[in-house]
Formats: structure tokens, C-alpha cells, sequence
């Protein structure tokens, strides 16, 4: 390359033609600064431009400052989707009803859409990088040093509840076509149109399934509090986010089980091997989120078509109902939370019995997993049935299945730890009822 002369200048020769080897569609520093203003923030690039030239700020006098602001375009308003991200918990505050529950959606490209072909290349380098670290995730111990790399961390959980905003809810007398909205307008549309919208999906599926493939190393307590909230924010949000975008699969796919929703309740199951994360999920506002996950995480236990989003509700039911009581209370609140849980144990035990019935009971304790669960999973399920029995509101809800506690303990295929915590369980209501 010839020295002295800018990129743009190599681009063409006298015949128009594009020479080989020759990269094309440079862009300014300023359009880069721009784009990682958009992603990172203002202080993130103050912070790295005061990093690679800390001279830089001293050479600058107030008035080119202000020259250089006044030509920027305001990136950062404080109404602004990068202002979310920034202050993201001033945005927990609202509640459920002041937003729609459908999220803004794009435009699906076309072919008259004006899609810039560099912009076309970054996106396919991003999602290449995707592809790669998502294959990685999959094989066994790169879990491990995935989940101690705090810079990857961040931008999975920026890229969690990206471009994700829900408008604010209008009488319906003024409702608004929120399908195709347009951008606000001190945020700066950079092409024009929604090219940015498809391949923003893709990386938010490669990142839902790389934190749901290391979440079980996670340890939250040793990353940065930023990269924490983040994370607890949005996989919160996707799980009790009621817009279709949430429920249903990425990409439209009828035969994929994959939506967002599905992956951060796996993600949040995972997160409960070390109680101290569960401890930081129970801390993350707002209350009213939580009490909600909590319903939703009910109506999942009664599901019998879908086992496995079953035995996600119930590992973290059983890790809230052990880590704090007033998420135990919140259990023992919901109508039906004590008879699916009762209902989850009386399954099993049937299903134990006509597998004794037809090949003994040697096979059973051979493989007890012919029942149609774990062993585990049912004392997790008993457990949580105690942990609720120590709180004395949810008492009155245990004693109107006081029978089918009864029938339980007396079981004799049924495992003799689960017995005796269902025993508890009557012990701590009579405690109750004697005093």
C-alpha cells in the first residue's frame, strides 16, 4: 500500500477497476466510533480512547470539544435504547402494565431493501464468530474456561435484551402499528431500513445456547456487578416475557423447540448448582418479575407433555423454595402449587408399580429411571414440600391434601426418602395445628 494516501484513494484505478488484494468499503473513524458507541456506550469509549492516548484529552481545548460534539449526531439520549442498557434498573421500576406486552418487531428484508455490503460482511463476520464459539460450547471442559472469560460474559449479556424494548401502552382508542415501527428519532439509523433485524436473532440464539451450555460453571459472585444484573435481567425477562417473539422458536421454525423463553429457563435451572446464585436471581428487581417466574414456574410444573421444561420449573421452585422464605411463601400462594407437586411424586409411584408389576423389582432399583424420572428429581419435589411446610401461611393449603400425604407414606414402592420427607411434612403441619 502506498504511504500517505488515505484507504478510499485505492479503491479504484483510472479504469475503474478494482485491484486484487485490495480490501474495499473502509469506513471513518468516526463512523466505527459511531457503531461502538451504539453497542458499548459513551463511557466505554471514553474509557478506551483515554487508554490508547491518555495525551489525547490534554491536547483538546473546550472549544474543539464542542465543535466535536455539535457535529456529532446524538447517539446517547437519555431516552435512547443504549440509556436501558446503561441504566437498566431505573427501567425494572416499571411495572407489567405501562408497557404492551408484544415487543417491537422489524421488517422482514427484502430484495429492494438497501442492505450495504460492508454491513453485509460485518454481520457475517459476527455471525461466523457465533457459529465458532456456540460449536465450542458444546464440547465437554470448555465450559469452564467459557464461563471465566469476563470480557465474552459481557457482550452475551449485552446482546441479551438488545434492540428488545416493549412500547409504552396507549388507550386502545390510540393504539399505534407497533410491528413495523420506526426508530425514535434521536436514535440515528445508520442504512435506513431493518437489515440489522435477522442476523441479530441468530447471534441472540447462538448466545441463549452458549449460556445455557455453561451456565452449570457459572459462578456469578466472582464476574463484575454490571455483567451480573445484566445477565439475571435478561434471562429473567425472556422467561416471563409475554410478546410471541419470547414463546416462540427462533426463526419460525416449526419443529425447533428453541425460544428464548425455553433457554433461559434452562439457563436459570443451571444457575441453581451454587446456592449463591440463586441467592443474587432472588436480589434482581423488580419483586413483582419474580412472583411472576414463580406463577409461570407452577403452570410449568403441571405440563405433563414437555418433561424436561417440567423438571427445569421444579429444580428451581425447589432451589427458591430452599433459599429464601418469602420466595416460599410465594409458592405456597399459588393455588394449585402444593397438588402438582403431590401430583409430580403420585405419577411416579404408579409408574413404579406397573413397572414392578410386569419386570420385578430388581429391575426398578436397577434403573429407576424407568419410572419416567429421577430419584433425584422426587426428593427434590419432597424437599420442597418441607421447605414449604416450615412456613405457617402455607400450612392451611398442605392440610387440605393431608390423604394423599398419607397414601404417599405408606407406600411401599416408594422411596423411603421421599417417605419420610413427606413425613415431615404432616409432623410440621400437626406442629402447627397443636399450637
Amino acid at each position: 500500500m502506498v504511504r500517505g494516501r488515505a484507504p478510499r484513494e485505492l479503491l479504484l484505478d483510472e479504469n475503474d477497476n478494482v485491484p486484487d488484494g485490495v480490501a474495499t468499503h473502509f469506513e471513518s473513524e468516526r463512523t466505527w466510533s459511531l457503531h461502538r458507541k451504539l453497542f458499548f456506550g459513551q463511557s466505554h469509549v471514553e474509557e478506551r480512547g483515554s487508554a490508547l492516548s491518555p495525551k489525547l484529552s490534554e491536547c483538546n481545548s473546550d472549544s474543539s470539544r464542542r465543535q466535536s460534539k455539535a457535529e456529532e449526531p446524538p447517539v446517547e439520549p437519555d431516552t435512547g435504547l443504549n440509556h436501558q442498557f446503561r441504566l437498566f434498573h431505573l427501567r425494572k421500576r416499571k411495572l407489567a402494565d405501562e408497557e404492551e406486552p408484544e415487543a417491537l418487531t422489524g421488517d422482514e428484508v427484502t430484495a429492494f431493501d438497501a442492505d450495504p455490503p460492508h454491513f453485509r460482511e460485518l454481520t457475517d463476520r459476527c455471525l461466523c464468530i457465533s457459529n465458532i464459539l456456540r460449536s465450542l460450547s458444546f464440547i465437554p471442559g470448555n465450559d469452564l474456561h467459557l464461563a471465566n472469560h469476563h470480557a465474552l460474559l459481557a457482550i452475551l449479556s449485552r446482546l441479551l435484551l438488545y434492540k428488545h424494548q416493549h412500547p409504552p401502552r396507549q388507550p386502545r382508542l390510540q393504539q399505534k402499528d407497533y410491528l413495523a415501527p420506526e426508530l425514535p428519532s434521536d436514535t440515528p439509523d445508520l442504512t435506513g431500513g431493518w437489515w440489522w433485524w435477522a442476523p441479530l436473532l441468530s447471534l441472540r440464539e447462538d448466545m441463549l445456547v452458549i449460556l445455557s451450555n455453561v451456565a452449570g460453571a457459572l459462578d456469578l459472585v466472582t464476574l463484575p456487578e454490571d455483567i451480573i444484573q445484566r445477565l439475571l435481567d435478561g434471562l429473567l425477562h425472556w422467561y416471563v416475557c409475554p410478546a410471541s417473539s419470547a414463546r416462540d422458536p427462533f426463526g419460525g421454525a416449526r419443529d425447533s423447540l428453541l425460544s428464548p423463553q425455553r433457554l433461559a429457563l434452562e439457563c436459570l435451572s443451571k444457575l441453581t448448582v451454587r446456592e449463591s446464585n440463586v441467592d443474587l436471581m432472588l436480589a434482581t428487581p423488580p419483586v413483582q418479575r419474580l412472583q411472576q417466574a414463580v406463577g409461570m414456574l407452577v403452570e410449568a410444573l403441571g405440563n405433563r407433555n414437555d418433561k424436561v421444561q417440567r423438571e427445569f420449573a421444579l429444580v428451581l421452585l425447589h432451589a427458591f423454595a430452599k433459599a429464601d422464605e418469602v420466595a416460599a411463601r410465594w409458592i405456597g400462594e399459588q393455588p394449585l402449587a402444593v397438588s402438582l407437586l403431590l401430583s409430580f411424586i403420585e405419577e411416579a409411584e404408579q409408574s413404579a408399580l406397573q413397572i414392578a408389576h410386569q419386570h420385578g423389582v430388581q429391575a426398578l432399583s436397577e434403573n429407576p429411571e424407568l419410572m419416567g424420572t429421577t430419584l433425584d428429581m422426587l426428593k427434590r419435589c419432597a424437599s420442597s414440600l418441607c421447605f414449604l411446610s416450615r412456613i405457617e401461611e402455607n400450612r392451611k393449603q398442605l392440610l387440605k391434601n393431608e390423604e394423599r400425604f398419607l397414601n404417599l407414606c405408606m407406600s411401599q414402592i416408594l422411596d423411603q426418602n421421599v417417605a419420610r420427607s413427606l413425613a415431615f411434612v404432616l409432623l410440621e403441619c400437626g406442629k402447627g395445628e397443636v399450637g
